[in-house]
């Protein structure tokens, strides 16, 4: 009852405006505390969206970066495919009359830091994709190496700058024949050259097929110099590589049919 009365008398002074000056006194009070506790509010407010629209900022980033990424990896692989595919078309414009114009294989070249001589190198293909014991390494018309070693993924290509390799050759264009082996890792020389034999500056020499192991006419090295002491029976010949061997980046197996 007590509680009725007191609600009654409330709304009885209410209605004789007799409880204005107390709601004014009440408001004139609250006023600062309600703007303040508003502006509090949308500060708040303000700050959770400032953080909402920062982590949205930094989602939108993440996912552009990705995308970038994405596009990047995709311009890669579209120049790899494009070096490969020029590679490609030089090699097959040597189709033709070539005796190594069998199946070819391309591989990317990763080197071996395991040989401090330089004379091999690693190449990313293996057993799994038809390499053999014995396999010719070329690019272009080149004689690069052969392959001494074959795992399933991998295999090791003694280069032609080895001193352990030897190769017949014969000079192009005549039938002066010699024996190349590489010169301490750094180029190629052909020894066994008949004093009668005419040998000069920027003749080439090929391989010639005999040893059995090399393919025929695969370019070895240009004569660089050449030495003949009257002592000595026979006369030396220095190439230079054509291809750059230290810095090869793929190569072409010849695969047997």
């Amino acid at each position: 009852m007590r509680i009725l009365f007191i609600t009654i008398c409330i709304l009885i002074l209410g209605l004789l405006d007799l409880l204005n000056p107390i709601r004014s006194v009440f408001q004139k009070f609250s006023s600062p505390i309600q703007f303040g506790l508003r502006k509090s509010a949308i500060e708040t407010k303000d700050t959770f969206k400032l953080f909402y629209n920062i982590n949205k900022i930094r989602k939108d980033n993440l996912e552009l970066l990705d995308k970038n990424n994405e596009l990047m990896s995709i311009i890669i692989d579209l120049k790899h495919a494009d070096e490969e595919n020029e590679l490609l078309k030089n090699q097959l414009q040597l189709k033709g009359d070539k005796e190594y114009d069998k199946k070819l294989l391309i591989a990317s070249v990763m080197g071996n830091p395991m040989d401090l001589s330089g004379t091999s190198i690693m190449i990313d293909k293996g057993e799994r994709h038809g390499i053999t014991l014995g396999s010719n390494v070329i690019l272009g018309g080149n004689i690069v190496g052969i392959v001494r070693e074959v795992t399933s993924e991998r295999s090791k290509v003694e280069l032609i700058t080895s001193p352990n390799l030897s190769i017949t050759v014969r000079k192009l264009g005549s039938s002066t024949e010699g024996l190349a082996v590489g010169d301490l890792g750094t180029s190629v020389k052909v020894t066994r050259l008949l004093p009668g034999e005419a040998v000069s500056k920027d003749d080439v020499f090929i391989t010639s097929g005999k040893d059995g192991i090399f393919l025929p006419d695969l370019t070895v090295g240009v004569v660089e110099d050449f030495s003949f002491e009257s002592a000595e029976p026979l006369k030396t010949a220095y190439l230079k590589t054509i291809i750059d061997l230290p810095n090869l980046y793929k190569v072409f197996i010849i695969l047997e049919k």
